[in-house]
């Protein structure tokens, strides 16, 4: 090899040095963030928290609907363990946007305190009411782990709930559907 040449392929292996192949170390698989929900057999009129796409890092909680009819809005508020997770952001799921409406649907998640979020969903008229046939997705809730543990994540009634958990139809009317008990989820956070 002419030394220059030899100079030019040393600079080479210098900056691109090559790949070992074979006894590489690659890194251990991790462990995707889990959500087992509480709610086995789904009823009509049942809301309930179930487990969207998880990784190692995030997992998306999705809020369903199951056999419901006339929903207009719906308003809850969720608790999940601030200690293990926090929360990143949301993405509208496929029931209140069936159709299309004519008008978008409007969404609010807002953080009310740690561990605490305050969800309300409405679509506007003459847009009609929706139906959840089985269940549906009506939002999806993404969190990213902060550290190891499990925990629980549910709605948030009673007392200390800030919003009223209901559905509504397009005439203002309470619909009967049900937020609890049992109807959250376990989260095991690797």
């Amino acid at each position: 090899m002419r030394p220059a040449a030899a100079a030019a392929a040393a600079v080479v292996l210098l900056l691109f040095p090559p790949r070992t192949i074979g006894n590489a170390a690659t890194p251990p698989p991790c462990t995707p963030i889990a959500l087992t929900q509480h709610l086995a057999a789904p009823q009509a009129g049942d809301l309930y928290l179930r487990a969207g796409s998880a990784t190692c890092d995030t997992i998306e909680v999705e809020i369903a609907a199951h056999a419901l009819a006339g929903i207009f809005t719906v308003a809850f508020d969720v608790a999940y363990p601030p200690a293990l997770l926090s929360y990143e952001g949301y993405a509208q799921g496929p029931l209140l946007v069936r159709g299309p409406p004519r008008q978008a649907p409007f969404f609010l998640v807002r953080q009310a305190s740690p561990g605490v979020l305050q969800v309300s969903m409405t679509r506007f008229a003459p847009d009609p009411p929706v139906a959840a046939e089985g269940s549906e997705g009506l939002v999806r809730l993404r969190f990213h782990r902060v550290a190891a543990g499990s925990a629980e994540v549910d709605f948030l009634a009673g007392s200390t709930s800030a919003i009223p958990e209901k559905v509504v139809d397009g005439q203002g009317q309470v619909l009967a559907a049900r937020f609890g008990p049992d109807h959250g989820a376990d989260v095991s956070v690797p």
